[in-house]
């Protein structure tokens, strides 16, 4: 998903009197400085992830390349949240008296919860973005029917001072509205014996979801589907346009099957979907995150079920299993 800024250390030095200074402290053997936070990389295993409970508390873990060691379950922090680096989840909460809560779990401790007035933000929406150690809200100034934002607007939260700006931080990964940050999987090799394929079929020069097809082979079997069944919204698939499928094998063992495509509403707001399948299966995981490391997750069951969860792969390797409905 960007390129990244640097961040600006300022560094303060104290006047001290004329005599030398101390020695500095000796260094202690393995016992490392923290990492910056704008060194820290969501792909890299070990991480600390979060799950939503049915009572909307997280239930956090920390996944291995060896296994899923369950940690505390906390209090929640808002539907929208995602990690600032690899202690810190922050949350967006909105207020019904107006303006937003910022809310931060720092290694499963809840720190001072942010208040956002209707002074400071008065935009009509907001979302987080998080990276190199900043905490930003984005939204719209002024929106239409037509368009999704006339107006955007930034308001960095943390570290303080609070600024603003008219245009977004480079580098920040976005949680929100637009959906939780996902890390893209590394594409692959196709399987031995396996191969897939998109036919797009055109009307009036737009993609037709209904004769537009996705064909997986392997071995001696083979599966088709159009991308009207795969977008699974039928009265919606007369007004919505599509772009043309696009597939690749995941760098995973078990070999996985990802279809990307974007569509757009009425008025031509495009979002993307990325459908990952076993091959070749003929409908996709309910949800599918890639962790790094070769570690992946794919959630079973639906919202409602009680028994959802999500189950974390290495390879063809079970590493364990979590309940719960959203996982970041």
């Amino acid at each position: 998903m960007s390129p990244r800024t640097a961040i600006v250390l300022i560094l303060l030095a104290a006047c001290g009197s004329r005599s030398a200074p101390p020695p500095p402290p000796p260094s202690v053997a393995g016992s490392p400085a923290p990492p910056r936070a704008a060194s820290w990389d969501p792909e890299t295993l070990p991480r600390t992830v979060a799950v939503t409970t049915a009572d909307d508390g997280l239930q956090l873990a920390r996944v291995t390349t060896a296994g899923v060691e369950p940690g505390a379950t906390v209090a929640g922090v808002g539907r929208d949240r995602g990690w600032l680096d690899g202690h810190t989840l922050v949350g967006l909460t909105k207020l019904d008296s107006g303006g937003y809560v910022v809310a931060r779990l720092i290694d499963g401790q809840r720190a001072a919860d942010v208040t956002i007035t209707p002074a400071e933000w008065p935009g009509l929406s907001a979302e987080l973005l998080l990276g190199d150690g900043e905490i930003w809200l984005a939204g719209c100034e002024v929106e239409n029917e037509f368009v999704d934002c006339v107006q955007s607007m930034y308001l960095r939260v943390a570290p303080g001072p609070r600024t603003t700006a008219t245009q977004p931080p480079r580098g920040r990964r976005r949680y929100g509205y637009h959906g939780a940050h996902l890390l893209a999987a590394p594409t692959g090799p196709a399987p031995i014996g396996g191969s897939a394929r998109v036919d797009v079929a055109l009307v009036e020069n737009s993609v037709d979801p209904e004769t537009t097809m996705i064909t997986c082979t392997r071995g001696a079997g083979a599966t088709r589907l159009s991308l009207a069944e795969l977008f699974d919204d039928p009265i919606q698939i007369a007004v919505f346009g599509f772009s043309a499928p696009e597939v690749r094998w995941l760098a995973i063992t078990p070999p996985l099957l990802e279809v990307r495509y974007d569509y757009s509403n009425p008025a031509e707001v495009w979002r993307e979907v990325r459908a990952v399948f076993r091959p070749c299966d003929d409908r996709p995981m309910a949800d599918f995150r890639w962790l790094g490391d070769g570690v992946w997750a794919e959630r079973h069951g639906a919202y409602d079920d009680p028994d959802v969860g999500w189950t974390f792969h290495r390879g063809d390797r079970t590493l364990g299993e979590l309940p719960g409905i959203d996982l970041d």
